[in-house]
């Protein structure tokens, strides 16, 4: 009995430093203000350097960062999207198309979860780039983001524009593959698998695995770590035992 008490008692006092450490000792080294917790950050990508320059770009704190181009396409309603719908939010894209049989159902998947997960919470919008503007119409992308309970106020399916161009635009943008597929290939398209998170600022934040369930709980962290820093919401947490399908 005494030795367990003397155990319980080492694991308090342990408790107790360490609480002391994370709350007061540490914030000092940082020069935070004692008593405040530190949530992580969200990196952003592609700052301007003598190795790298774009002919788009955005001051952010003081230095350059390259900045998603202007646009102009058409959505599942036939209206057209442009930089000024998505003004000040944060935006996650995918790229697919409609035919494909092999990641494509699975990025639109996690798409649909992001948005059960943050609609209401999160002031975002999803993009979704077909890579086959050709085949993908208006129409068929509107059956395509029915199929998946698409909110089209939020998640925006994307075509009308030429294929060519708009590969050379996803390349020098978001710097991720969208191309014709190569010589023997099970698909008729090559496009990335990564979902593309940028900011407010139109800079690129992060690049996620979307047929990865934890990659996509990374996203969804990231996101509302965005929504803390634009301090549009300072009360808003991330609760990673909220309950939603992973799919």
């Amino acid at each position: 009995m005494k030795k367990t008490k003397i155990i319980g008692l080492v694991i308090l006092f342990i408790g107790v430093l360490f609480s002391f450490f994370f709350y007061y000792v540490f914030p000092k080294l940082h020069n935070y203000p004692a008593g405040t917790p530190q949530r992580s950050k969200v990196s952003r990508y592609y700052p301007i350097s003598d190795d790298f320059q774009s002919e788009n770009t955005v001051e952010v704190n003081g230095k350059l960062y390259h900045q998603i181009a202007p646009f102009s396409f058409i959505d599942q309603d036939s209206s057209i999207v442009t930089e000024k719908t998505i003004a000040g939010k944060m935006v996650v894209c995918d790229f697919f198309f409609t035919r494909c049989g092999g990641i494509c159902p699975k990025l639109s998947k996690s798409l649909s979860r992001v948005q059960d997960r943050l609609k209401g919470e999160v002031d975002f919008m999803i993009l979704s780039h077909t890579v086959d503007p050709a085949f993908d119409t208006p129409e068929v992308l509107k059956k395509y983001g029915e199929t998946y309970h698409a909110d089209f106020s939020i998640w925006k399916f994307l075509t009308g524009y030429d294929q060519k161009t708009f590969y050379a635009f996803v390349t020098q943008n978001y710097f991720v593959t969208a191309m014709p597929g190569s010589e023997g290939s099970a698909e008729i398209f090559d496009h990335t698998q990564k979902l593309v998170l940028f900011d407010a600022e139109r800079v690129v934040r992060g690049y996620y695995d979307g047929t990865d369930s934890l990659a996509v709980n990374k996203l969804i962290h990231d996101m509302i770590i965005l929504q803390i820093e634009n301090k549009k919401e300072d009360k808003l947490e991330y609760n990673p035992s909220k309950k939603h399908s992973q799919q």
